[in-house]
């Protein structure tokens, strides 16, 4: 930039706007507290129909000083991270009838953790001076991560391998959670518990134990022979049998019925013959 002439006030562009004109010394000053950077465009009258990158501040005089080591650690750990949470997640709403019927319970576990990393992630971009490469990543953090990791490499030298990274971990952990509470014993095709579940189970333990009341409870030794017997697709309703230890007798037979509305799962369980 040796065209650059003292006397010209500058302008530049900070998110698409152009502000200015300001003086060579506050150009300097406004370089220095890194409110413009490298790739900051710059231009003055010298230059005539050109807007020019600032560079290493030349332009003004300075050599602008090097940023310091990106600290990636936090970005990878929430690439990574949602395999994990929704594995876990897919375990708990199999194994847990508490678990299975808290949604707030769920959405915490798999995203408050993913989005607490991409939050210290931008944090520690803005402490390394790379203000510009943070503009709009926590709303892409915030309602679709995919977006903020194609953001985040392109705007870090990464290029789009984290990006492409991040659909694999989706892609693979979207297919386990599937594994483990679709197509496996868990749930049957039709989206909601099968008879033999330890869902079903623990929940048909439960209402036992509340129907024979706090003084017989203790009755109630196990359930067991879990068998489907009829399922109805357009309601849905599936109808299941089984046989209860008590303590007193040894395979009473039961009757229970499983039935969704509006998202919940309800039990209906009887005596059998």
């Amino acid at each position: 930039m040796s065209d650059v002439s003292v006397n010209d006030e500058f302008y530049y562009m900070v998110n698409g706007e152009r502000t200015g004109p300001v003086s060579q010394e506050e150009m300097r000053r406004l370089f220095d507290v890194r409110l413009l950077t490298a790739d900051t465009l710059i231009w003055q009258k010298s230059f005539g129909s050109e807007w020019r990158k600032c560079g290493n501040g030349t332009a003004f005089g300075l050599n602008a000083p090097p940023l310091p080591p990106l600290d990636n650690r936090s970005f990878y750990a929430a690439l990574v991270l949602p395999f994990a949470t929704l594995t876990l997640d897919a375990i708990l709403m199999t194994n847990s009838v508490l678990y299975a019927d808290m949604l707030p319970l769920q959405l915490v576990l798999t995203f408050v953790p993913v989005f607490a990393l991409i939050l210290l992630d931008v944090t520690l971009l803005r402490r390394s001076g790379r203000e510009d490469a943070t503009r709009f990543l926590l709303l892409a953090g915030l309602f679709f991560p995919p977006v903020y990791f194609w953001m985040r490499g392109k705007r870090t030298g990464l290029g789009l391998k984290p990006f492409a990274a991040a659909i694999a971990v989706l892609i693979a952990a979207g297919t386990i959670n599937t594994v483990l509470t679709g197509s496996a014993a868990a749930y049957l095709e039709t989206g909601f518990p099968g008879c033999d579940t330890p869902m079903s189970r623990e929940t048909v333990m439960d209402i036992l134990r509340d129907l024979a009341g706090k003084d017989r409870a203790d009755q109630i030794q196990d359930v067991y022979d879990m068998r489907e017997t009829s399922f109805d697709p357009s309601l849905p309703e599936r109808v299941c049998t089984a046989r209860v230890d008590l303590i007193d007798e040894v395979g009473a037979p039961i009757v229970y019925t499983i039935t969704v509305k509006r998202g919940d799962y309800y039990y209906w369980v009887e005596a059998g013959e």
